[in-house]
């Protein structure tokens, strides 16, 4: 009797554990299908012409560099024969390059829909990078529920979609090297850090805003010779990506691109829903060139972005757990969004991917994630020029701009916000729970 007993028992234990299983397999199931169909959607859109001046750009420098060689990147007149991108970047577009033409156009055919795909295939692959690299970070902090509701909060976020996958910008490589900085930078790893925030710059160059942030935790961890082995890690990914130029004799043409790029848009808001279109109330393109009261415009917005850097440092110090240094990054993303002039409308995305981190050290951060994805495709789609062309009709017009006024009203109360958030310190449910689960990538 106690045998059949003891049987009894044991079967209804292994009957308990049966569906629990079963559960966690079929949400294994549910959550892979979900990145798969997220995957499926953008290699659709992957297809559709997209933002059709910047993907020229982009298919004319890809023959650029695939024809001439990287060195040659700089040495025409923008926007045919001069870049106005790093040179990593270059290097990536010189990969796909070579890879069309061998598989598709010897000739090197702009007109060919392969090429346009492949330009945004580039971004696609490192969003998917992207996605991988949240997951298994929250996973190692926080647990696998929390790791796939902010890696499916990256992947499915419509903004994303909109910004990488239709129009077919190649945000998500930069912000992918900055995402990895951030986060090595909060685990201890200050030279691998250093390195990968070179390779973002050398993507895009508004990583370069990120370099006091990366200074000033690295000095506070580990002191003046910390900070000498973080810089000197940055200065040789640097060095490496600007032997190109060094060997050919181009290195001068190089050194033209940071006045270039910063010169491209010299107006107040390049599309940008912050606080220079609030400012204006949304008329295009007015030049920075104007005063506000003592300083000029463009000053003005240095000033204001120093002073909300230096406040963001201030509240940091002293308190550098791994969920504060991510939520100030996401801040910092954020306030070079909105402070400066010249800033463009898809200039917010480097902040998606730390915020995404960040909110699983910090649950109110996920109302600012859930605003800002909003505001972020309500500005990509406000100046959509395909959507503004079936929209701007007569009967549409008088609300075309207040609707993106609107937008920035909102972005403008987020960054308050938010400030008051850092204010009084980032909360969440992350106290206690960051020494027993500590984040780390694998190596």
């Amino acid at each position: 009797m106690s045998w059949l007993s003891a049987r009894t028992k044991a079967g209804l234990c292994t009957g308990d554990r049966r569906p629990v299983r079963g559960i966690a397999n079929l949400s294994k199931i549910a959550l892979l299908v979900l990145f798969l169909a997220a995957l499926a959607f953008r290699l659709y859109l992957a297809t559709v012409p997209g933002y059709e001046d910047d993907t020229t750009h982009f298919k004319w420098w890809t023959r650029l560099v695939t024809q001439e060689g990287l060195s040659q990147a700089y040495s025409g007149t923008y926007p045919q024969t001069y870049a106005i991108y790093p040179p990593l970047m270059m290097f990536f577009l010189k990969a796909v390059g070579h890879l069309y033409q061998g598989l598709f156009s010897s000739s090197f055919a702009l007109d060919a829909p392969q090429l346009g795909f492949m330009i945004k295939g580039l971004g696609i692959v490192f969003e998917l990078l992207t996605w991988v690299v949240i997951f298994i970070w929250v996973r190692k902090w926080k647990g696998p529920r929390t790791a796939a509701l902010a890696a499916l909060g990256f992947a499915l976020n419509p903004a994303i979609i909109f910004d990488v996958a239709y129009w077919g910008q190649p945000d998500t490589i930069h912000s992918f090297f900055l995402l990895l900085s951030v986060l090595l930078l909060a685990d201890r790893r200050p030279a691998v850090a250093w390195a990968s925030l070179a390779a973002a710059a050398f993507v895009k160059p508004q990583a370069w805003v990120f370099l006091p942030l990366a200074a000033s935790v690295t000095l506070w961890q580990y002191g003046p010779k910390g900070l000498v082995r973080g810089a000197a890690a940055g200065a040789g990914v640097s060095l490496a990506l600007v032997a190109p130029f060094l060997l050919h004799g181009t290195f001068a043409q190089l050194m033209t691109l940071p006045r270039e790029i910063y010169g491209a848009m010299p107006v107040l808001s390049a599309n940008a829903h912050n606080i220079w279109w609030l400012y204006t109330q949304g008329p295009p393109m007015l030049p920075d060139d104007g005063r506000v009261w003592l300083l000029g415009q463009r000053n003005t917005g240095l000033l204001l972005l120093a002073v909300f850097y230096g406040y963001s440092l201030w509240r940091l110090r002293g308190r550098l757990e791994q969920s504060h240094i991510l939520a100030t990054a996401a801040f910092l993303g954020f306030i070079f969004f909105m402070l400066p002039t010249r800033v463009h409308e898809n200039h917010s995305f480097m902040l998606f991917p730390l915020l995404a981190v960040a909110m699983a050290g910090d649950t109110r951060l996920r109302w600012i994630f859930g605003v800002l994805s909003l505001t972020f495709l309500a500005n990509l789609a406000l100046h959509d020029p395909p959507l503004a062309a079936r929209l701007w009709t007569d009967a549409a017009a008088p609300y075309w701009q207040p609707l993106q006024v609107a937008n920035s009203l909102v972005n403008t109360v987020v960054l308050v916000a938010w400030g008051v958030v850092l204010a009084v310190g980032t909360g969440g449910d992350q106290a206690g729970k960051e020494a027993a689960v500590p984040g780390s990538i694998p190596t």
